[in-house]
């Protein structure tokens, strides 16, 4: 059998004789509806993925950037019997809390917050969804560089550093001007010593002078 993993998600279609041509890894298969078997579920599969309307190549675990946020998932569900009657239900692991259900077959994230992300996907016919074949595709919404656990931690960096800095200057300041009232000091106290030299001088020589 052929895995959703072989599949290339983006190139499917279909004849006007009825015949459905799918896309592979390894090349394009043919299939002939009048040649498969019923389904008793519905098959569901992941079809492609746009960003911002631009279409991607719909693989697993991709990766975006937090500009690209604005995420537009294609799916189906393969029921040849009553392909009309399916219906989905899908659930964005990291977004959704309880399961979605819908007929659309498509569904638009337009601002996803940076995060890793999982959408399960299932469909149904009768309701029964719990037992219903199930698709996923996991992709991941990177953060803006100055959310990243680098460029916090090189901020923080400098901050410290920043902070020692201004700290060892203020110190450094502090320092210089405690030798300048020092040397102030000392020079005032010379000249009040010589001051009081020079007057015990001139007092001596006036007390001879008598």
């Amino acid at each position: 059998g052929i895995t959703q993993s072989q599949l290339n998600l983006n190139i499917i279609g279909k004849n006007i004789d009825g015949s459905i041509w799918i896309g592979t890894n390894d090349g394009i298969i043919c299939l002939l509806p009048e040649q498969l078997h019923p389904l008793s579920t519905p098959k569901s599969i992941i079809t492609s993925f746009s960003v911002f309307g631009n279409t991607v190549v719909a693989k697993d675990q991709m990766v975006f950037s937090h500009a690209d946020n604005n995420i537009t998932i294609y799916f189906d569900g393969l029921y040849f019997t009553e392909p009309d009657q399916v219906l989905f239900q899908y659930q964005l692991a990291g977004y959704h809390k309880e399961w979605i259900t819908s007929s659309d077959r498509q569904v638009n994230f337009p601002r996803l917050l940076p995060g890793n992300y999982t959408l399960f996907l299932r469909s149904s016919v009768n309701g029964r969804f719990e037992k219903s074949d199930q698709a996923s595709i996991r992709f991941t919404i990177t953060p803006p560089f100055w959310k990243t656990w680098w460029f916090i931690i090189l901020s923080l960096t400098v901050l410290v550093v920043t902070v020692l800095m201004i700290i060892k200057i203020r110190e450094k300041k502090q320092k210089e001007f405690q030798i300048y009232l020092e040397k102030l000091l000392d020079e005032r106290t010379r000249e009040v010593r010589e001051q009081k030299e020079e007057i015990e001088l001139k007092n001596r020589d006036i007390t001879d002078s008598i």
